[in-house]
């Protein structure tokens, strides 16, 4: 009962507010701890404060604590009968005091807190857009066949190009040094001066045809078969016959002199 009144009730007078809070005002001006409490000396104080500040409109809220404490106070004068009904005691007022002080004590953080969050503003939540489904053209079967047919056609020629790339990395190609030496030797023998670039040419032949022929006029280059001349970096690379071509001990219309220089000749792959 004493709960609910304290929910309710928010008297203001000079010394108090409240019932609750009379009764804690009491005990601070005697100087008493809320567990050593007179019931007798508050509700006399309690009584006499009515009587100064009374108020038709709270009066009545008041008495319901006043005449509760009287209960209280008048059990303590008369004899305890043998069998107590299950009332409110002096304990259960003191814990609800206890309880009511803690209460009292935070109300100004609490009423702090909600006068500066009060001036807050939020902003509301706005409403979630999410993309619509995408929703497949409608078509007939005959062009449902048709785009099958192009998927399908796109893949084969997918998969040949594939094959077709795979042949070509996986075929070895087999180039022999001396065949490329015989070509440098002869191009020499018919124009005097013949340049690397129209011998092995990048449009004509293979990196590795390139490559060997350029081994293989290193190596007549040191068997002092040919000359090989570059003006600047990266320039033409012109061949003019070496010394044994020039006077005339290499005879290139037998095939002897280089198989024997040459040996089998060496296959690069």
């Amino acid at each position: 009962m004493i709960e609910e009144q304290k929910s309710e009730i928010n008297i203001k007078l000079d010394v108090f507010e409240g019932p609750f809070d009379l009764l804690l005002t009491l005990l601070e001006r005697n100087k008493l701890e809320i567990t050593d409490i007179r019931i007798s000396l508050i509700a006399d104080q309690y009584l006499d404060i009515l009587k100064e500040n009374f108020d038709m409109e709270t009066a009545s809220e008041f008495l319901v604590t006043a005449s509760w404490l009287l209960h209280l106070k008048s059990k303590k004068l008369l004899p305890k009968p043998e069998k107590e009904e299950e009332e409110i005691t002096e304990e259960e007022l003191i814990r609800r005091l206890t309880q009511y002080k803690k209460y009292r004590d935070v109300t100004p953080e609490i009423t702090e807190r909600y006068q500066y969050w009060s001036r807050s503003y939020y902003k509301m939540p706005e409403p979630l857009e999410f993309p619509k489904k995408y929703a497949p053209p409608e078509i007939n079967a005959t062009e449902f066949a048709a785009c099958y047919t192009e998927v399908h056609m796109r893949y084969i020629l997918r998969k040949n190009d594939n094959r077709e790339k795979m042949e070509r990395i996986l075929k070895i190609e087999k180039v022999s040094l001396r065949d490329k030496m015989k070509q440098v030797v002869a191009n020499v023998i018919r124009r005097t001066k013949a340049k690397f670039s129209e011998i092995f040419s990048i449009q004509k032949n293979s990196r590795a045809e390139i490559v060997t022929g350029f081994l293989a006029l290193l190596e007549l280059q040191r068997r002092k078969r040919v000359r090989a001349e570059q003006k600047e970096n990266f320039g033409e690379i012109e061949i003019l016959p070496g010394e044994e071509i020039e006077n005339g001990n290499f005879d290139f219309a037998g095939e002897n002199d280089l198989n024997e220089d040459f040996g089998n000749g060496t296959v690069f792959e």
